[in-house]
């Protein structure tokens, strides 16, 4: 940062080159790009010209800018942007006063120019008003316990769209603002910046000091319900374990168990008597719970649920008071208390023993008629259930082995197919992880080959490290020139001026060239590689995958007894933004070559409206299955190089998922297309892991994860197309 003076009328003026902004305000994105506007706007605090920065933190974000300027920033050790502090990412309020600090700033235009003077000498020094080593142990451990310890992404989402709201916005998927409802979070009060930054009358600060404040006086105090004997802890991390649980809250009396779950960070302490667990409640209040360099959180569980209708207990009846029903007259009907709607349905039904007997035949007999007729519903419903779950009848599934035969891996029938594999030399550790995993779980018993390529030589290193993992034979080869560069017909200056507008935008890879050239690569160049001209199927695999299932049988082998010309495992959304063009494309080339596209193809996997629209599902192609004969076929040929000459794969962000989904859409039927459910498969954030009972004993995933399951995956629409 420099102050201007060359000029006296800018004397003071800030020029800086990046901001002072909290991890929270940058964003997730490790390749955030900023504008900067030299002298753009005015500190809201010293009312002196600053830089300006604005940048969008991650993809359906709203735009961040400094809102202060940095010597206003660095002498309060805030933000610039949300004006919290860097170090505990607290409102100054509450951390000034842990400090017992007072706001020193004018309230008046008279002397803000001379208080903006005096800050700028302080940072120039090295001093400022914020002085960590006036901490308290008090105030030291009440900032730790308040402190946000981890980035809270959440605080960047674009705002609440108004016409949303009213159902009156027209705009779907390109609105910048949130389809959402309100929540609690969203109705927060407007805080005034100078208010903020000074430390007086901030709403949240207030809120987290009440908070803070109930924390030792009494947010522990216990609650009206004597059943509940249990304390309910936050903020575990996985260092902690149950037993370091154990070693704290032992001392107050004994411990029913302690029930700990890292993925949510939470545990549950279950107190034998009440006793202990306010014992326990009170010592935490007042010393509080630092574990392993964690300051946790307790307060009481929840009382469990009463109902709204909540009975009252059954009175009690003494059994000598009780006479035997008369016996009836014949004139007046029998009314049990079953029977009379104004009866206590808890009291004390009393039967002797001359109508016990009877009414235990009729009820075991009844019981019978209700098994004897819903017996043979069960199984169609079973049935329907099963198919429904796991998309697929298990009855002859092709990894699920008949124990009488022998292993399909002692067949020696191979087909021409090799793993295929698009890397970098600074992929190998990621790799490595990944050819063990594929070797454990199928390579090992059917020893397929490698073919792994690069727009470069692999090093000798990559070559001694990937084939050490396998005794199957590796291939290396590097990619042709003409197949990574721009082809002749594209303008270089309009790709970069659009791709660079796409990076502003905020789109994913909008900027990156290198990942134009994979997808591009990858939709009708891989194939035709001098190493792939033997092979007839191919297993797409990419660096950091896992594999999470055991394959027993020759995924090669099924496609091409089973004339499959496509297998995938995950189906998803397209982020529209990527492919603006790229159907009105596609439907040009169908109405050009209208004999290419057979009648009873996919297209309804890709269209809700008859080939109008596309619907944004494609299969995730970084795990592909697929007969090469297709891919080389005049048709797909025909489809790459229309859509290549259009300059989409450039001057937008096409990518090679939907491309080869539309193609397998317009050309194939769905019996030419499987579903591969036993491949256990995760490519970060999303994974696919069988839900079927027999086929989970293969894996060691877990099906609640399985993205199937999820609105974004397209699987629904998979389904309803197969069933048909």
């Amino acid at each position: 940062m420099s102050l201007t003076k060359a000029d006296a009328n800018k004397q003071g003026w800030e020029d800086s080159e990046f901001p002072i902004v909290c991890e929270t305000c940058l964003g997730e994105n490790p390749y955030v790009r900023m504008t900067k506007q030299p002298f753009g706007k005015e500190c809201k605090i010293c009312q002196r010209p600053y830089t300006v920065f604005r940048w969008l933190p991650g993809t359906n974000m709203r735009y961040k800018k400094t809102e202060i300027c940095q010597t206003c920033a660095k002498v309060k050790n805030v933000c610039q942007t949300c004006v919290l502090d860097l170090q505990y990412g607290l409102p100054v309020e509450v951390r000034d006063k842990a400090l017992n600090l007072k706001s020193e700033a004018p309230s008046t235009d008279i002397n803000r120019q001379y208080f903006a003077q005096n800050l700028a000498n302080k940072v120039e020094d090295g001093t400022g008003i914020y002085d960590a080593g006036k901490l308290t142990p008090e105030s030291r451990d009440m900032l730790t316990k308040l402190a946000r310890t981890e980035p809270y992404y959440q605080r960047n989402r674009a705002h609440l769209c108004s016409f949303f709201l009213k159902g009156e916005c027209t705009r779907g998927d390109g609105c910048p603002y949130r389809h959402a409802l309100p929540t609690e979070s969203d109705s927060s009060v407007k805080q005034n910046i100078k208010d903020r930054y000074n430390g007086n009358n901030d709403p949240v600060a207030m809120k987290m000091l009440n908070r803070s404040r109930a924390g030792h006086g009494g947010s522990l105090a216990a609650p009206n319900d004597k059943s509940v004997t249990t304390l309910f802890v936050t903020g575990i991390e996985p260092e902690i374990t149950q037993d370091d649980l154990k070693g704290f809250f032992y001392v107050f009396g004994d411990i029913k168990s302690v029930i700990v779950a890292h993925k949510t960070k939470c545990a549950f302490i279950n107190f034998m008597t009440r006793t202990s667990a306010e014992l326990a409640a009170e010592k935490v209040a007042e010393i509080g719970l630092n574990l392993k360099g964690h300051a946790l959180k307790v307060v009481w569980a929840r009382p469990k649920p009463q109902g709204k209708s909540e009975q009252k207990p059954a009175k009690p009846i003494d059994l000598n008071t009780i006479q035997p029903p008369a016996p009836p007259s014949g004139k007046e009907k029998v009314k049990y208390p079953s029977q009379n709607p104004s009866a206590n349905v808890f009291e004390m039904l009393v039967i002797n023993s001359n109508q016990r007997r009877p009414l235990l035949i009729s009820t075991g007999f009844l019981f019978f008629c209700i098994c004897f007729f819903f017996w043979p519903l069960k199984a169609p419903n079973n049935q329907v259930a099963l198919s429904n779950t796991t998309y697929e009848p298990l009855v002859h599934h092709p990894n699920l082995r008949d124990p009488s035969q022998p292993p399909a891996w002692h067949n020696t029938t191979r087909v021409k197919a090799a793993f295929v594999i698009l890397t970098r030399n600074n992929e190998l550790d990621a790799l490595r992880k990944t050819i063990q995993q594929l070797e454990a779980r199928f390579n090992h018993k059917f020893n397929y080959p490698y073919v792994f390529l690069n727009d470069v030589e692999f090093t000798q290193e990559f070559k001694d490290l990937t084939s050490s993992l396998t005794n199957a034979e590796t291939n290396y080869g590097i990619i042709p020139q003409e197949h990574w560069s721009y082809p002749d017909w594209v303008d270089v200056e309009k790709a970069d001026r659009l791709r660079k507008k796409m990076g502003e935008d905020g789109i994913i890879y909008g900027d990156n060239l290198s990942y134009r050239h994979m997808c591009r690569f990858e939709s009708g160049f891989f194939y035709r590689h001098p190493l792939m001209a033997d092979y007839e199927y191919y297993w797409r695999v990419e660096p950091s995958v896992e594999f999470s299932c055991d394959l027993d049988y020759d995924p090669f082998l099924y496609m091409k007894e089973n004339n499959k010309k496509y297998g995938w495992t995950i189906s998803l959304i397209e982020f529209e933004s990527t492919i603006p063009s790229l159907w009105t494309t596609v439907t040009s080339f169908m109405k050009e070559n209208p004999e290419m596209i057979p009648q009873h193809n996919l297209l309804d996997f890709i269209s809700n409206d008859g080939g109008k629209n596309y619907n944004l599902c494609h299969f995730w192609s970084n795990f592909e299955i697929a007969d090469l004969k297709f891919l080389r076929s005049p048709e797909y040929t025909a489809f790459f190089d229309y859509l290549d000459r259009s300059g989409g794969f450039f001057y937008e962000r096409w990518g090679d998922a939907p491309v080869h989904s539309i193609a397998v859409g317009i050309f194939l039927n769905k019996s030419e297309v499987h579903f591969f459910n036993d491949v256990g498969y995760k490519h970060d954030p999303f994974m696919h892991c069988p839900v079927a009972r027999e086929l989970q004993k293969k894996c060691h995933c877990s099906a609640e994860d399985n993205f199937d399951l999820t609105p974004n995956s397209c699987m629904q629409r998979w389904t309803d197309i197969r069933s048909k």
